[in-house]
């Protein structure tokens, strides 16, 4: 049987203060993972593996197992107590657990071949590397591609759900006016971020660092509406002119198309239904 290739000195450790209770979790779930031989390897993904974790990021793992594995609930459960558990019927995806002093958790049970596929695309730091893992697998790319189609998605969207003011308007509908615009908010967030500075942190509580500064100031400037009419009117307006112009410019910017006839139509519809030029 292998030994487990574990890094004696354990640098991982130097990620966490000394009294940084996610140290000790760590400490567990990889004393657990090398008692089961079917287990070749754990990795750190997300923050911790890239280096750009802090005091509020959670902790995500990638287990690369050989043969269906108990559920991680047991192994973290005995370690600590457990709140929430999100688990796939079968070993193999992502389980999702909270801790009682709400450490989040999650762990990605992949097979050997799919791990050394992931490799290619993202980053990860061993806690035990059985067999050589990290030797095997490939490295990630250092430039991170814009998803171009998610951008062209996106501004589709946005400018669906726009065009959709009269209608709910129309028919007395402001709650659902006021969460129509939180969906353009959405996608105008993800055509944004296509264009700003930090691709790589994609963590879904971490926003601030993938936007260009005058992007964020921007976002912040668009205030949320209330359930008013006049409000989803300005706020509609205020965003037709954002997609207008920086949304747009981001588009061309990273090569994605832009829905020119329908906006256009749509700008047209909205300019005569609110009396202004938007």
């Amino acid at each position: 049987m292998n030994r487990p290739t574990e890094m004696p000195s354990r640098p991982w450790r130097a990620l966490f203060a000394d009294d940084d209770p996610r140290a000790a979790l760590c400490e567990g779930l990889v004393q657990s993972v090398t008692e089961n031989a079917d287990i070749s390897g754990l990795f750190f993904a997300g923050s911790f593996a890239r280096g750009d974790h802090d005091a509020f990021s959670d902790l995500d793992f990638v287990a690369v197992a050989t043969q269906p594995l108990p559920p991680w609930s047991r192994a973290l459960g005995a370690l600590t107590p457990l709140i929430l558990v999100r688990a796939p019927a079968e070993t193999w995806g992502l389980t999702n657990l909270i801790t009682s002093d709400w450490t989040r958790i999650d762990i990605l049970t992949v097979r050997p071949n799919e791990f050394v596929d992931l490799s290619q695309r993202s980053t990860f730091r061993a806690l035990l590397d059985r067999g050589g893992l990290s030797h095997a697998a490939g490295r990630a790319a250092n430039s991170i591609q814009v998803d171009t189609k998610d951008v062209e998605r996106s501004a589709e969207e946005a400018v669906r759900v726009l065009g959709l003011t009269p209608v709910v308007i129309g028919r007395g509908e402001l709650l659902l006016a006021v969460s129509g615009l939180g969906l353009v908010r959405e996608s105008l967030i993800r055509i944004l971020r296509a264009a700003g500075p930090d691709l790589g942190q994609r963590g879904a509580l971490r926003l601030n660092p993938g936007l260009a500064a005058e992007d964020l100031a921007l976002l912040i400037s668009l205030n949320p509406p209330r359930a008013d009419e006049a409000s989803i009117r300005e706020t509609t307006l205020a965003y037709v002119q954002v997609f207008r112009t920086r949304a747009v410019e981001v588009a061309r910017e990273v090569g994605a198309d832009w829905p020119d006839r329908f906006a256009e139509v749509t700008w047209a519809r909205l300019e005569k239904f609110y009396g202004v030029s938007a």
